[in-house]
């Protein structure tokens, strides 16, 4: 049988990009090139072979290895391809804070604030984490792994989210695991099976795989919800940021100040008013309480 214009055989593509066929087998699983079935065999189209060579050499091609004062200030010192810099803003935008008033507040979860004091852990909802999913990637899926397991009195499933990388356009995965609780009828043990409500189980099991596709999604970023829990978190814009500019948190930091020194020197309603835009963006408790108490001492002023 002819081979198909433009095709190589399997052994032929190991080759060409000087890999292993096992190593060739998982890329192809991964949907990095283009094949075609030819009978039994699989055919790999030459000129995927080449882009894929190509884009391996962009980015990896003068990659810039910062040094340890470059990681701690959060500086890299060489330019960037395209490619790469594409990736690195791609990844500052997963870790990006997703939008306050999407979070809820766990009825039952509880952390220490900076002042010490419980206040509830904020979660993404589900709901939220599909959308996000659905508009950050091209493509995303679920795959549970392994079969739903019995432990304790909890149902605990464990998942693979795959979603489509949309600037390699390869495949990728996160794994997650959560567990749900199994009711029981009130007033009975938790372990007691016998007291196991009848949707019991019914309700667990899908309960867990919420939680676990939710797992899996924070360790794509921060967008997803994955420093809500923590008090202590990292400025990923840095990643972007070249030597003598300044990140994210300084240029808000300086930002901040300024909005303070405004709100200190007004004497005045309408200085206050030009203002007060600007102080709402910064969305701030501290300024918004510098503010308020500038209002009511200007108003004192002028009765």
């Amino acid at each position: 049988m002819d081979k198909i214009a433009g095709t190589v055989t399997r052994i032929e593509a190991a080759e060409i990009l000087g890999i292993s066929l096992p190593t060739l087998k998982k890329r192809t699983d991964k949907g990095r090139y283009s094949v075609i079935k030819q009978g039994r065999n699989l055919m790999y189209f030459r000129e995927s072979l080449d882009k894929s060579i190509e884009a391996a050499e962009e980015t990896t091609e003068n990659l810039p290895v910062p040094t340890m004062a470059d990681l701690v200030e959060g500086n890299f010192s060489k330019e960037l391809t395209e490619v790469q810099l594409k990736q690195r803003n791609f990844m500052v935008l997963l870790n990006n804070e997703p939008p306050t008033d999407w979070l809820k507040a766990h009825p039952n979860a509880k952390r220490k604030n900076a002042e010490g004091l419980e206040v509830p852990t904020m979660y993404l909802p589900i709901e939220r984490v599909e959308y996000l999913l659905a508009r950050v990637y091209t493509k995303w899926w679920v795959e549970i792994t392994f079969p739903p397991q019995l432990i304790g009195n909890s149902v605990v499933v464990t998942v693979r989210l795959w979603v489509v990388n949309p600037i390699t356009l390869e495949k990728e995965f996160q794994d997650g695991t959560g567990g749900a609780v199994i009711q029981t009828n009130a007033g009975a043990g938790a372990t007691d099976v016998i007291a196991v409500k009848s949707n019991g189980v019914m309700l667990a099991a899908p309960m867990a795989e919420t939680y676990a596709i939710k797992d899996a999604a924070e360790k794509f970023g921060k967008l997803f919800g994955k420093d809500l829990g923590r008090s202590e978190v990292i400025d990923y814009s840095t990643i972007i940021k070249k030597k003598g500019e300044k990140s994210a948190d300084e240029i808000k930091a300086v930002e901040l100040q300024r909005l303070k020194e405004l709100i200190d020197a007004a004497e005045t309603d309408e200085h206050l008013l030009n203002i007060e835009y600007d102080i709402l963006s910064a969305n701030t408790c501290e300024l918004s309480d510098l503010f308020k108490s500038k209002w009511e001492e200007v108003h004192d002023k002028q009765a």
